[in-house]
């Protein structure tokens, strides 16, 4: 906040102490990230108390979003609670409950929002917005490496795996070679987990598997790993992923493309089959 950030948006975990550490800066918009109603209404609730309301609340769907996912396991990210119609449903009755008026807070759909249909569906269903994530991460104008978009352009369902993350999470991403490795020794590196200084030397969790010895969950240093991906390591970074297929399939498109195609349904006039298979890597 005191960087000049206009908004700040939270997520992995319950934010309900979120207004305390954002006090002092009203002018700062709050959105945490979660993905089911119980969640909202505690969230809600507590932050009433603190004379705070969201500014918006992005609703993540655990079994389409990528990254760190909203449930408490890897079995659960398919659970009727996380369904957008559900959701939705019962925020109505929970913000009729608390007395606020529908749209009083914007709730933000995100996971799997890939196509036009789908958009407008939900938009229609009463949600004030959606989040697309993995396709503008490979449009034209994305700052990401090279390698990083193509690794998720090119990535495929039977490429893609649900895991528990360092942070206790279950989290998805492309199953690259470093990914792999791990998972096939994860069970191996659980049994000698034991407390350790941070890797990186600033602790970035507040639980951390590998640092704290948490035997129950990963393995790994996710900021060395992220870092890595970012720098277009393909052999030995995590790239995190949303499980749907993406606009223009392996295309990397610009974002004008994207943005007329999520608006009205209609992709680019030379967007043919094998257009659609040739990822610029340049």
């Amino acid at each position: 906040c005191e960087s000049g950030a206009d908004a700040i948006v939270m997520g992995a975990g319950l934010p309900l102490d979120l207004p305390d550490l954002a006090a002092g800066h009203p002018k700062v918009a709050l959105i945490p990230i979660l993905s089911e109603s119980r969640g909202i209404g505690l969230v809600i609730r507590r932050w009433m108390k603190k004379g705070r309301l969201p500014d918006a609340i992005v609703v993540e769907h655990p079994a389409h979003a990528g990254g760190h996912l909203g449930a408490s396991a890897i079995e659960d990210i398919g659970d009727d609670r996380f369904s957008f119609d559900r959701v939705l449903d019962e925020c109505r009755e929970l913000f009729k409950t608390l007395g606020l008026t529908w749209g009083s807070i914007p709730l933000i759909l995100a996971g799997g929002m890939n196509n036009h249909t789908k958009i407008r569906h939900w938009l229609d269903k009463g949600a004030a917005a959606v989040q697309v994530g993995t396709a503008f991460a490979v449009t034209e104008e994305s700052d990401a490496h090279p390698a990083f978009k193509h690794v998720l352009a090119t990535a495929r369902p039977e490429t893609l795996r649900e895991f528990t993350s360092v942070a206790g999470l279950p989290a998805r991403a492309v199953l690259t070679p470093w990914l792999a490795k791990y998972l096939s020794t994860e069970s191996r590196l659980q049994r000698r987990a034991k407390t350790r200084d941070c890797l990186e030397g600033f602790d970035c969790l507040q639980a951390c598997g590998l640092r704290d010895g948490i035997a129950r969950i990963g393995q790994f240093c996710i900021d060395l790993k992220l870092a890595q991906a970012v720098r277009g390591d393909v052999e030995r970074g995590l790239f995190f992923r949303g499980k749907g297929t993406l606009p223009f399939g392996e295309a990397i498109r610009p974002v004008a493309d994207l943005m007329h195609y999520l608006l009205t349904g209609e992709k680019p006039a030379d967007l043919t089959e094998d257009t659609a298979r040739a990822v610029s890597m340049a």
